[in-house]
């Protein structure tokens, strides 16, 4: 099974990406449901989603806000694959992503070296100009991390909710 571990996004947030989508090139191939990937893990046996789950469970982290702040590619403006949103810095995503990264790291899986918070807005297939579109600085609580397994299909992947692991209210030590 193919696993990841990411943050969702509430249904506000994704009303103004789904707007913000609109105003791009109908040539770009637009994501269908939005969050932001804090670990990407491939593909996993049965055995192992059981284990990265204990392992993920007993990470314990604060609740913390995010806040959108630009458009973005990858892997740069001037030859585009991926276009996203990104967030303003926050040390307590980046403290859990680290968390997440030193859970796993017995597993073998690939350690991320460069984490970049961004929720992926489209795929881009042709060559294409960087689109001028200004984005709010809209926020939102994040209060857990989800395990997922995604499942590719010809229309889209579909993703299912494996295991969600709540995140510690900011005043609890």
């Amino acid at each position: 099974m193919r696993l990841f571990i990411a943050v969702d996004v509430p249904e506000d947030i994704c009303s103004y990406l789904l707007k913000i989508q609109s105003g791009l090139d109908p040539a770009v191939k637009k994501t269908g449901s939005f969050h932001m990937t804090l670990k990407f893990l491939g593909d996993a046996g049965e055995q192992t989603k059981d284990r990265v789950t204990e392992s993920l469970e007993k990470i314990k982290a604060e609740q913390f806000e995010l806040e959108l702040s630009e458009l973005g590619a990858f892997p740069g403006r001037d030859y585009i694959r991926v276009i996203w949103i990104g967030t303003k810095e926050n040390p307590i995503l980046m403290k859990l992503q680290k968390d997440i990264e030193n859970a796993l790291e017995s597993f073998g899986f690939k350690k991320e070296l460069d984490f970049h918070p961004h929720l992926t807005l489209a795929r881009v297939q042709t060559k294409m100009d960087f689109p001028d579109i200004k984005i709010e600085n809209k926020k939102f609580k994040v209060d857990r991390f989800i395990l997922y397994q995604s499942i590719l299909k010809p229309g889209g992947p579909e993703y299912i909710k494996l295991k969600e692991i709540r995140l510690w209210p900011a005043a609890h030590k």
